[in-house]
Order: structure tokens, then C-alpha cells, then sequence
């Protein structure tokens, strides 16, 4: 990856870094500034190569792990774990109640309000207009239910409308009451949309419009804390006069959530997008990608003392080659109770090099740090547990157990294989007679590690 920083006098750390001339953006190019014909489509930007990929030299990815998009995906075992743990299916996490994988939310933005946790994503279900919104909610991120449709505000109909986003964030203002989301033209005029539900309806507020933004607002993420401080996280879509380069910048929100602080103006240095800030062990993480346009590459983090810096830069979060396993993030998963906080990387796939995306997908991963607070790298799992009490369940070393096979058999078949081979479905279909132990003892037969 290329990470591009500069000499700059608002550098929140104060401390001058290397310099670097990035390319100028014209008002007519993806995200990343790379030309897209005479319509410019911009949104979060990624995508998946269809077809199989090997992954990171000496990174074994069965086939199966890249499924066609929206085909149909066996329901995952009851493994790794039972109860309240939910199984996570990497390549297709988000399911409805009937257990099809859900495929018009995708580049979902998950959070918690009350007992329920919403996803706000993009949907393609209505051509004309590509990123509307579409709201689900679960009670346990097992079971996700449709609760709304939002359409991309009719204000911007006139307005180069492909580049009209409905929702993108939503934040809870515990002062307020209010739910305050925002959504607007990428890389031009942003709305405050604000509701007295999770799942709306969202009334457009005001303009979003905030004094001394340092370029114009192209990705852009907002987070809070539990104190109830707010943020906003953005890469410039527009450099600022005398720059080249789209830094990343941060700014706390006014109390209201409808502006900024423009004395807490933040620059990271760092030119990124697909955003994702969360913190962990009193230290923030920012993670993201190079500019890629709708492609992937290898994602990197930064860290700081506050999310106004300073930051650092620290390395790659996936198996350099692996493209972060032909994904790119744009905010993950923070569940946190009684056992913890277990993080989940989001990484999404759009399908295709432009829209219309009918094949976006995403796909979910456990995040894990080491005993200094760095980001260990990704491990792929075709499937592992998720904790709603704020713990990862990785599944079982990938051996299997033939010996226990054989015992537990009558010494009918020998080894994992050989039950394979006489029932082919063991591995996936509860209904079998060797399901149970086939998925407890056979992990690397049944494809469940790596």
C-alpha cells in the first residue's frame, strides 16, 4: 500500500512527517480519482473479483469460500457454538428469518439501540436509484428482519443522481432522544436527517454544512462513544486550495450532532478511505484502505490516544497479497457485554468494477489484538462464533480426529473421509446420522477451518 502524508501545519500530532505529492482530483472521477467516463458513480468503494482466488502466497481459500454472490448458501452446523452464540458464516453473516442470506443490505453499518441492532445499507432493489437505503434489525444478529426502504431524497434528483447516498450513519443523541442520520451527494451537499426510531421515519433537519471542512465531505463515517461524545471521520473529496492530497480528518461533533467543532479539526496525515473508528483498551484504532476505486487492496491501521490524535501508522490488518482477502472495509462490528468486546471486520465486495451492484456482498471476520494492542492479522474462517456477551469463538484446530471416528462408528469407517464418502451431506445437513460428529471431530474434511 501507499500511504501518502505530507508537511502540514494542522498535523494533530504537531510533528512534521515526510512529503508527498498525490494526484489532483477532478470533479468527474471515482473516489480514488481514477476516471469513469462521462457519469461519475461514487460511493464507498469495493468490490469482489468473481470467481475463485488463492488468497495470500502459502494462504490455502477453498473454492467454496467464494461462493457466487447471491447464490444459494447452505445454513451453517451448529458449530462452533450452541445457545445464545451465534454461527457465523463469513461469506453470507447477515440471514432472514427463512436462513437465506440477506443481499440488499450490503456495506451495512451495524449498531445497537436498546435491545435490537440495526443495519443501515445500501441496495440496489430500485435501479435508478443505487444507493438507497434499506433498514434491518435483529434481536441476537442471527435473525434479521426488513423494517424500511428509504429512497435516495428526492431533492437530489437533479443532481447527478447516482451519486446521492439516502443514509449512511446513524447516531443516538442521549441529550436529544433523537436518532440523527446523514446521507445527502457524495463529495457535495450533506443532509442531518433526525427520528424518533431506530428505524425510522427520517425527517430531513438541515443542511449539513459545517464551517471550516477542510475539502469537500467524501467518505465519511460518525461514531460516539458511550459519554456521548461525536465524531466525524472523512476523507476530503475535494482537496482544500493549495493541496493535492485527500487526508483523512476528524472533527467532534457540536452537542446537537448537526455540526462541527471547528477548533477540534484534526488532520491525520493519512490519505485513506473506508473508514472505520472504534477504540479498544483505552487506545483508538482507524482502519481503512489505500484509494482504490470499486477495487481492493491490502488495509492498514492507524492508532492514537484520542480520536484527535496523534496518529501513527501501524501496518496491514490482513496477509499482505490477500487484498484483505478481496475486500475492503468501510466500519466493522463492535459487540461488547459481559465477557467483553469481541470486534468484527466488515470487508465488502461490490461485484463488479461499476455500478449498478447486484452481487455486493460482504464478509465477516473476528478482529483479535496481542498483548500491546496491535491489530493481529486476519485469519480466514469459512465459519466461526460470534458472543453476543463480547466474545469470538474460533473455530477448532483443523485437524480431524479419526480415531474418534472409528470408536464412535462401531469401527464402521475408519476415518472422516470414509463417512464422507458414504454421506456426502454430513457436514451441512442436520438431518444426517454422522452430522454431529462429523462437525465436532472432522473440521478440515468438512471445510470449517483452514
Amino acid at each position: 500500500i501507499s500511504l501518502v502524508t505530507r508537511l502540514d501545519a494542522d498535523v494533530c500530532s504537531g510533528r512534521s512527517r515526510p512529503a508527498s505529492q498525490g494526484a489532483p482530483v477532478s470533479s468527474k472521477t471515482s473516489r480514488s480519482g481514477h476516471s469513469m467516463g462521462p457519469r461519475a458513480f461514487i460511493v464507498v468503494c469495493c468490490f469482489t473479483v468473481l470467481g475463485h482466488s488463492d488468497g495470500a502466497p502459502g494462504v490455502t481459500i477453498p473454492a467454496e469460500d467464494w461462493a457466487s454472490h447471491g447464490a444459494s448458501i447452505a445454513k451453517p452446523a451448529a458449530w462452533p457454538c450452541r445457545g445464545s452464540c451465534v454461527n457465523i458464516t463469513t461469506t453470507a453473516a447477515m440471514r432472514d428469518p427463512q436462513g437465506s442470506p440477506i443481499t440488499d443490505c450490503y456495506e451495512p453499518h451495524i449498531y445497537k439501540f436498546g435491545s435490537l441492532w440495526y443495519a443501515y445499507g445500501f441496495t440496489s432493489r430500485n435501479a435508478s436509484q443505487l444507493f438507497a437505503t434499506t433498514i434491518y434489525s435483529s434481536p441476537d444478529l442471527r435473525v434479521w428482519t426488513f423494517r424500511r426502504y428509504i429512497p435516495t431524497d428526492p431533492k437530489f434528483d437533479g443532481t447527478d443522481p447516482e451519486l446521492a447516498i439516502a443514509l449512511w450513519n446513524v447516531l443516538h443523541n442521549s441529550v436529544t432522544g433523537q436518532y440523527v442520520g446523514y446521507g445527502g451527494v457524495y463529495g457535495g451537499t450533506m443532509q442531518v436527517y433526525v427520528a424518533n426510531d431506530p428505524a425510522g421515519p427520517f425527517v430531513r433537519k438541515q443542511a449539513f454544512a459545517p464551517s471550516g471542512i477542510h475539502g469537500g465531505l467524501g467518505d465519511l463515517l460518525f461514531w460516539s462513544n458511550p459519554a456521548g461524545d461525536a465524531y466525524l471521520v472523512y476523507n476530503a473529496r475535494y482537496p482544500e486550495k493549495g493541496s493535492r492530497e485527500r487526508f483523512t480528518y476528524i472533527y467532534r461533533l457540536t452537542s446537537d450532532y448537526y455540526d462541527v467543532v471547528p477548533s477540534s479539526h484534526c488532520n491525520t496525515t493519512a490519505v485513506m478511505e473506508g473508514l472505520w473508528l472504534f477504540s479498544h483498551a483505552k487506545q483508538f484504532y482507524l482502519v481503512g484502505s489505500s484509494l482504490s476505486g470499486f477495487g481492493v487492496n491490502d488495509n492498514f491501521y492507524l492508532t492514537a490516544p484520542s480520536p484527535l490524535g496523534p496518529w501513527t501508522h501501524r501496518g496491514l490488518i490482513a496477509p499482505p497479497g490477500t487484498d484483505t482477502f478481496k475486500s475492503q472495509t468501510f466500519q466493522g462490528l463492535e459487540v461488547s457485554g459481559e465477557k467483553g468486546s469481541a470486534f468484527v471486520f466488515i470487508g465488502h465486495r461490490w461485484g463488479g468494477l461499476e455500478p449498478p451492484f447486484p452481487n455486493a456482498t460482504s464478509i465477516w471476520l473476528p478482529l483479535s489484538f496481542n498483548q500491546e494492542g496491535a491489530i493481529e492479522t486476519l485469519t480466514w474462517y469459512n465459519w466461526w462464533g460470534l458472543d453476543p456477551s463480547g466474545a469470538v469463538v474460533p473455530p477448532p484446530p483443523c485437524n480431524d480426529d479419526n480415531a474418534a471416528i472409528e470408536k464412535l462408528t462401531g469401527g464402521n469407517y475408519k476415518t472422516c473421509q470414509q463417512v464422507a464418502l458414504h454421506f456426502p451431506d454430513a457436514c451441512h445437513n442436520y438431518a444426517s446420522p454422522y452430522h454431529d460428529v462429523m462437525v465436532k471431530y472432522c473440521p478440515k474434511t468438512c471445510h470449517l477451518c483452514t
